[in-house]
């Protein structure tokens, strides 16, 4: 067997492997007994030690590898890592080549650099990555305008009210004080309400790193303003508007 360096370190205590031989008990190999009281596997031979490949996509990446000779019909598909130096892909030509030569049926697919490897799930992945960026803004623009239209709505039905104050001597900024009042108060607490869930949702998932928190408050700010800004139109044009004719609108 080959084994990787991390199994020298952690196995062998870091002493020279080669020559040592070594057996082990592993519920996947059909040459290791499974029977209780069953006499220990064979006897394997250290014939290299190789750099360590990472294994294991748990932690830690670098776990105590071995490696046996690949016999005809033990795996298929059989999938190889070779090192080369320059560019990989102009190696393909050759290990083809090598491949023929040591057997006429044998072909070879998939011919990729280590950092290619696995591209296609991360491909997958980006894209519906993009597919809910693009829902989730359409999402919070359709909020957005939906604020934007209840809060224009409301204020722009008050402009009787706004007539009836302008007439008996209000100022405009007790108008605009009076006016904004309701609508700021209700888009807060639908704010406070959001943000309270948000957080004990992603907190009983995974919670929230710094800059969630600050795309969570962003928005917040964002839908305060389109709040004002849907609020200040309609309340100016009322204040524009001379008493008697706001008087007669209904």
């Amino acid at each position: 067997m080959v084994v990787n360096q991390t199994f020298v370190q952690q196995v062998l205590g870091g002493r020279n492997a080669i020559g040592r031989r070594v057996r082990y008990q592993n519920p996947d190999d059909p040459s290791t007994p499974r029977a209780p009281g069953a006499k220990p596997g064979p006897w394997y031979e250290i014939v290299g030690v190789a750099r360590d490949l990472g294994m294991v996509a748990d932690e830690p990446a670098n776990a105590p590898g071995i490696y046996f000779a690949g016999a005809p019909g033990m795996a298929s598909p059989v999938r190889m890592v070779v090192h080369v130096r320059g560019d990989p892909r102009s190696f393909a030509a050759r290990l083809r080549s090598a491949a023929t030569a040591v057997d006429p049926a044998l072909r070879l697919h998939d011919i990729l650099p280590m950092n290619q490897v696995g591209a296609t799930m991360w491909t997958e992945m980006a894209f519906l990555f993009r597919v809910l960026l693009v829902v989730s803004s359409m999402a919070l623009l359709l909020s957005l305008a939906g604020i934007y239209s209840v809060m224009a709505f409301t204020v722009a039905r008050r402009t009787r009210e706004i007539g009836v104050r302008v007439a008996l001597g209000s100022t405009p900024w007790r108008i605009v004080t009076t006016i904004f009042a309701r609508p700021l108060r209700q888009v807060t607490l639908g704010l406070v309400a959001g943000a309270m869930l948000v957080v004990l949702l992603t907190q009983a998932v995974m919670g929230l790193s710094v800059k969630e928190v600050a795309v969570v408050i962003a928005y917040m700010v964002l839908m305060m303003a389109v709040c004002l800004v849907a609020c200040v139109v309609p309340t100016r044009r009322a204040l524009r508007v001379e008493p008697i004719t706001a008087l007669r609108t209904e």
